[in-house]
This record gives structure tokens, sequence and C-alpha cells, in this order.
């Protein structure tokens, strides 16, 4: 599925009307049908509704909604995905959520609070509010002079419908709507949004002053960039994007780069497995990874590379680390490397660890590697000769960051994994800046590298040198735990090493590696996920993908 961001919703409005044909009207009655069906699946006690309208569309929107509200039952299906903020395992599995036939759950009192004047609603709007006289719908005007009443009123209701503003939203709000903001918000019954929750930049997933927190946020036709900014998950609530009409070739314009990572970009990844298939056929990955204090991210890596598919994992490592490793995973083969006068990869290991390299059919490089300064060494002197596809990660990524024009001068196909503190160092800025505009970071670095980034965090981002950009919307705070990252650099890796491209690896192996996380949350608990409890939920994620 595709993101977009305001201007690009705002054309596709346009060509629909323009080139297609498809009135505004019609788009807005399917859209207000969506939000009645939406308020009625989700609030099935309700039997008070408040709708808060602004002027523009999004209120048109939320006429709509009223007059469907009103009746006894709802007409019409709405193809929805479910949420994917603070999402459970599977979250962009397709949900036919509709009904054909949504039978009212007793009567319901709508009342509309237009929180504009009647003169400045046009077109199909106006003529949406105009309709409602002939439904039973009370219709209230909220002012400056009559807010804190209009609240109270509002705030007596079961549930808040968000018809204020839509993305078309781009300047500060007044002092006016803050407070209505605030202050609806303040009543603290359910919120459903309508598009995006009113105030919140529809590309930066930033408040304009103040936004509503919304319970539920029902989106037209496609989900809107800056609602996967992690700053946007306070807001949004729980997701859904429901289909009003928009002709599908406008939906899938090879100009709109954003992409929501699911099933339907991730089918045909995973190379079949024939019967006769061998550890041979399946794969090598060998990881060039740890440290005498950091050896289990070395294990942690392998391991990930064979729960990804991947026949052989071969750890190569000084040897007298091998020697103080013998507690790995029985499935994991060391490969002793030579080593100068302690357990770290120096050049003395660089002839041997490119011959590895040329056997195998991946390389994961960095996990726990350290940085002294022989290490650093040895992974410049490795990356100028290697050829084999490799991910780099972790102190592989902080050595080269000392030198990131490396990353231009290496034949290998390239995909790198910071999280944003490993980023701001590539990109010589702030993890703040970093945080500020993932998306954006993460195609300079992809594009300026010319190889696949991965931003690791919540909602990963990854771009590749074309100019496209993927979020992953699997994954969430139980996997705040040291080694996680170790599990994603493995599980990329052996998905290099089973034939996939670096960026079919990049796309499936966060996405897998967020899934196998919710899973493992959903059956232990939110607190307290080790990096080993993602391994055995790999396979089953990669599966579900």
């Amino acid at each position: 599925m595709k993101l977009v961001t305001a201007r690009q919703m705002q054309a596709i409005d346009r060509a629909a009307a323009d080139e297609c044909g498809l009135p505004t009207l019609i788009l807005m009655e399917n859209a207000g049908r969506a939000v009645a069906v939406a308020v009625r699946r989700h609030a099935p006690q309700a039997r008070t509704v408040a709708i808060l309208a602004g002027a523009g569309n999004n209120g048109g929107d939320g006429f709509v909604a009223a007059r469907h509200l009103s009746l006894n039952s709802l007409p019409g299906a709405v193809n929805s995905l479910p949420g994917v903020v603070n999402s459970l395992p599977g979250a962009v599995n397709s949900l036919p959520g509709a009904v054909n036939s949504l039978p009212g759950a007793g009567h319901l009192a709508v009342t509309v609070f237009l929180a504009a004047p009647r003169e400045k609603l046009k077109g199909a709007a106006a003529l949406n509010f105009h309709a409602l006289r002939a439904f039973p719908v009370s219709i209230r005007e909220v002012t400056e002079n009559n807010l804190s009443g209009e609240l109270a009123a509002l705030g007596r209701s079961d549930l808040l419908v968000d018809a204020l503003f839509g993305t078309g939203l781009c300047g500060p709000l007044s002092p006016f709507y803050i407070g209505l903001i605030e202050g609806a918000q303040a009543a603290a019954i359910p919120i459903l949004a309508v598009d995006i929750p009113s105030g919140l930049g529809a590309d930066s997933g930033t408040p304009l002053g103040a936004s509503f927190r919304a319970t539920w946020t029902v989106t037209m036709g496609l989900p809107k960039v800056g609602m996967w900014a992690p700053s946007a998950a306070a807001f949004v609530g729980e997701m859904e994007v429901a289909e009003i009409g928009f002709p599908p070739d406008l939906l899938a314009d090879e100009s709109l780069s954003g992409h929501l990572i699911g099933p339907d970009l991730l089918g045909g990844i995973l190379p079949p497995r024939p019967n006769q298939a061998h550890k041979g056929s399946s794969g090598t990955v060998l990881v060039l990874a740890g440290s005498l204090p950091y050896r289990g991210a070395a294990n942690l890596a392998g391991m990930a590379a064979l729960r990804s598919g991947a026949g052989l994992s071969r750890l190569g490592l000084p040897r007298s680390l091998c020697l103080l490793n013998l507690d790995k995973p029985d499935e994991l083969v060391q490969w002793p490397l030579p080593e100068e006068d302690s357990p770290a990869l120096t050049p003395a290991a660089l002839e041997m660890a490119l011959e590895a390299a040329a056997e195998a059919n991946a390389v994961v490089l960095g996990p726990g590697l350290g940085q002294d300064p022989r290490t650093a060494a040895f992974v410049f002197a490795f990356l100028r000769r290697n050829r084999t596809a490799t991910v780099l990660d972790a102190d592989g990524l902080n050595i080269v960051a000392s030198n990131p024009a490396i990353l231009l001068e290496t034949p290998a196909p390239l995909v790198l994994t910071p999280h944003p503190g490993e980023m701001g160092r590539l990109l010589t800025v702030s993890t703040q800046v970093i945080q500020e505009d993932r998306i954006g970071c993460c195609l300079e670095a992809s594009g300026r590298y010319g190889c696949v980034a991965v931003l690791k965090g919540f909602h990963t981002v990854v771009g590749d040198p074309t100019g496209r950009f993927y979020i992953n919307p699997t994954g969430g705070p139980a996997m705040a735990t040291a080694g996680i990252g170790d599990i994603l650099a493995g599980a990329i890796g052996g998905l290099l090493a089973q034939g996939a491209t670096p960026l079919e690896a990049a796309l499936l192996g966060v996405y897998a590696h967020g899934l196998a996380g919710d899973l493992a949350a959903a059956e232990i608990g939110k607190r307290g996920i080790l990096p080993s409890d993602l391994l055995p939920r790999l396979p089953r994620a990669l599966e579900m993908g």
C-alpha cells in the first residue's frame, strides 16, 4: 500500500474529479458513510454522538456521517485495514471490515457542532450541510463567544467525531482552535478522527499548536506519511484505511514513492523450498562480529540468519574468542581467524576473512565488533575488497562514520542498519535531527552512499537509492532490549543468502523481525522480551509476511 503526503492526496482528489469524472460529492458520501460504519463498529453502545465539523471537505465528511448515523441502519461497505499504530502481529493483513448492512444499536442522538461560519461552507460540504435539515440532527454553532458552553454540551456525548480539519491544514492553529481542541479533548470521551486527527501535520506527524488524541482514525484512500512518524503515535490511535471509490490507478501511481510494508509488498520474496533442498542450496552467511565483551552479538546474529532460512551460519571470530565461545548454540559453526595480541578482528584476519566471504552468500559485519583502531583498519580493508552482499551494522557503522566515503568504494551490495544515533554519525547531524525527519534522513543516506538504508526504531524506515521509502508497521516497545538489533542484522543476512535482493531482504527482514517481536509480546508480555525470544518466532513471522 502506498503512503502519501498531503499534496499528493490533494492531487489524487483533483485527478479523480478532473480526469476521471468522479465528483467530490460522491467521494464525500462514501467517506462519510465509512465514518458512520466505523462509529457503529467501534462504539456500538453509544447513544449520543457529537460531530465537530469545520468548513472544508473534512467537515463535509462529518455532515454525511451525521446523516447516516441519524438513521436506524447503515448501508454500504467499507474495506479497511486494521490499525497499526501500537499494533499487534500481522497488522497489515487486509480486513474485510465491512458490512453490507450494519444495524444500528438503538437510536442515536446526533449533534453537529459547526466550528466555522456557515457562509464559509462551499461546494459539496455546503450541500451536505443543508441536507441535514431533512434529518433528525441537531446543529449547534461554536464561536469564541460561546466556546465554554458548547464544550460543556459536547462533553456530555458518548463519542466525538473529529471532522474539524483534514490534511490540508499546514499552518499553526489560531488560539480559538487550540482552545477548542484542548477543551474537547479534556472531555475524556472516545474520539474518532476523520482522515487525520485535527491539528496533526499530515506530513510531519507533529501537532500544529494542538491536536486531538484520537482513539480511532479512519483515513481516506491511502494513509498519510505523517501518521507514521513516531511523534504521531500518541495522536492517531487505531488506524484503518477506508476505500471510498478512488480509481485504483490513481492510488497505485508510480510517482507515489512512499509505501507501507505489508504482505501485498512482500509476496514472492521468500524463495520456495524444493523437496531436494539442502544446506548448501539454502545459502551461507558469514558473521564477522563480536568482541571480548560482546561475543553474544555474533551468536544472536548467526542464529537469526539460520532462523530466517539460511542453510549455514559461520561465525568469523578471532581464534582465542572461539575458545571463549564454546557455549555457543550448537547450530553455529565457528571459523577461527588469526589475531594479534588480543581477541579482536585486525588486519591479521583479513585474507582469511575475505576467503570465507567469497565462499558465503552474505556477510553480516559489525554487531558487537568493538572500535579498536586495528579493528577499524580491518573493517576498511575488508569493505574495499569484499564482493559478497553485506549487512553493515552497529560497530561496523560506527567505524565507517569516521570515513563514510568508504561505502562508495566497496564493490559489494550493502544494507546499512543504523539506529538514529548511528545514522546521525553517518550524516554528521544530531540524533534529534534524524528523529525529526526520519524519512528524509534515511533517503539521504541511501542516496548518498548508493545502498539500501534501514533506519531502525518505532516504524522503521527503509530507503533505497531510487528515492523510494518504506515504513514498517510491525514491532513495538516490547523490543526495547539490547541485542534486538543483532537479530535484525542476522535475519537480513539470512534472506540475502537465500537470494533476496538487498531491498527485498531489508523489507521482509524488518517486517518479520517486528512481527516476531509482536508475537513474543502477545505470548509472553510486553516487558522482559529477550532477543532470543524472537528466534523461534522468526520462521512463523516470515511465513505470515
